[in-house]
């Protein structure tokens, strides 16, 4: 994968890998989405809300996924959206290129790079590729997998389910 780390570069990309995706991986739902302002890219995975501990909080998994998920920037959404659990993570941290800042904007950042010691330019920032949130989505999906075995389990039925209703159809 080539690094991008111009801002036009990264704004003609943008203009074309278009502004998401959905596919599903193991029978889940993901996708990936473009902030709106940032123009930079958001993974999800969509998994059925009935595999997970209801005494937990839904936010407090943030804090769990974390400790066992390695996702670019870390594990940033956890929300339920019609009967799922939404799990997400962000291309806009500290190396990450935004294609939005321009100017003032990414002065400022810069400014504030160097103040916090990172000592960052522009051209170490990277653009993160729609090809690199689909890998960071599935690789967050496996992830997922390995640590529920209650999703194990759904995967497995509803392989099963869809083979035996082909086979009804058939």
């Amino acid at each position: 994968m080539r690094n991008i780390s111009k801002n036009e570069e990264a704004l003609n990309l943008v203009k074309l890998e278009g502004n998401g995706e959905i596919w599903y991986n193991k029978t889940i739902k993901c996708e990936i989405k473009r902030n709106s302002l940032s123009l930079t890219w958001c993974g999800y995975v969509n998994l059925p809300i009935e595999n997970y501990d209801k005494n937990l909080p839904v936010g407090l998994y943030i804090d769990i996924y974390n400790k066992d998920i390695l996702v670019h920037g870390g594990v940033t959404w956890d929300e339920i959206i019609d009967g799922f659990e939404v799990i997400g993570f962000d291309c806009m941290h500290h190396l990450d290129l935004s294609p939005s800042l321009s100017g003032d904007v990414q002065t400022r950042r810069e400014q504030f790079l160097e103040i916090t010691k990172y000592r960052i330019s522009q051209q170490h920032l990277v653009y993160r590729t729609k090809e690199f949130a689909i890998n960071e989505t599935n690789m967050m999906l496996d992830q997922l997998i390995e640590i529920n075995p209650n999703l194990k389990s759904y995967i497995r039925d509803t392989k099963i389910d869809s083979i035996i209703s082909s086979d009804k159809i058939g």
